[in-house]
């Protein structure tokens, strides 16, 4: 089940055995790039205009600004409505 907490929706979520083996696939990929980011402290960035314009670093990151910039004019609203306090 995935419950949202700003609507309180709850909705049922079922998952195949090949579902499963997709995800855990990507849970060990994301892991172990973790892991060797770690053992190295190298964090690249990796751009893109839908994670820069939703990335906490976007204020001090060169290379997440030249993305945000490309973004669509779409995007970019869309962007600026979810960060909107109102």
């Amino acid at each position: 089940e995935f419950h949202f907490l700003q609507t309180g929706d709850v909705v049922a979520a079922e998952f195949t055995p090949a579902s499963l083996d997709t995800a855990f696939w990507q849970i060990g990929k994301v892991t172990a790039e973790v892991a060797a980011a770690w053992s190295t402290a190298d964090f690249p960035a990796k751009p893109s205009a839908w994670r820069c314009q939703r990335c906490d670093y976007r204020t001090v990151c060169d290379e997440g600004q030249l993305a945000a910039r490309q973004a669509s004019p779409a995007e970019q609203l869309t962007s600026a409505e979810s960060t909107s306090p109102n």
